[in-house]
Formats: structure tokens, sequence, C-alpha cells
């Protein structure tokens, strides 16, 4: 958290239009933390997509509703960097013009990047069945 206040102090003389504060920021700590995350993974560490979330599927465990979350939670973390970062900013509620300027890529990129990843999820998806 430190490291991302002092980023954003440290930029903001580079803020040009003060409606846009809140991309402007987090466009700085998704940088941010996608550089701590580079730094302390060279290689994605594969999850199994067959423990704790599908054994939370047993009815005795409760909801299947919550195990299928749990299974995407994971499925997701497993996804290359690049497009974990747009499936997060999609789930988070962002449009492709605000993903795209808070990660610095077109929005075109941005709609290859969430197709690549949506195909790669149903392959796991179907993989797992």
């Amino acid at each position: 958290m430190q490291e991302v206040l002092l980023a954003i102090w440290q930029s903001l003389d580079r803020l040009r239009d003060t409606d846009r504060l809140l991309p402007f920021v987090l466009r700085i700590a998704h940088n941010v933390g996608a550089s701590h995350v580079r730094e302390e993974t060279r290689a994605p560490r594969s999850l199994s997509l067959e423990g704790d979330a599908m054994e939370l599927a047993d009815p005795q465990h409760g909801d299947p509703a919550d195990a299928r979350v749990q299974w995407l939670l994971c499925a997701v973390r497993t996804l290359p960097l690049p497009l974990r970062q747009v499936v997060l900013l999609q789930l988070e509620g962002f449009e492709y013009g605000e993903i795209a300027e808070m990660l610095g890529i077109t929005i075109d990129n941005v709609g290859v990047r969430a197709h690549r990843a949506r195909r790669k999820l149903q392959e796991m998806h179907d993989g797992h069945r």
C-alpha cells in the first residue's frame, strides 16, 4: 500500500485532467501491483482446479454456486498476467475503454485479451468435466 501511495504522490504532477483521477490512480496501483507480481513470480504457478473448490461442490459442504465461484477464482489465478488483468478489471465492472486506459493498451487489445481469457477458462472448464 505504501508503494502504491508513494507512486501516486510522485506521479500527481502528470495528472492533466482532475476529472480522470480515479483511472489515473487505478492505473498506477495496477502497475505497481503488476510489477510486484512479475518480480515475485517469473513463471505462472499452476493451481489444482480439482482441490478445495471442487470439494465445496459436495452438498454436505454448502451451496454449489459458491463452489463454482471458488473454482472460477482458482481458474482465473492460473491465467497469464495480461489475461488475468483484463478479466479481473471486467469483474470489477470496468468498461473496455477504462481498462485500456488503466493498462495503457488499445481497446482492441482489451477485447483480444478478454476473448483469449474466456476461451482459456472455457477450455479449463470443459477439461474439468
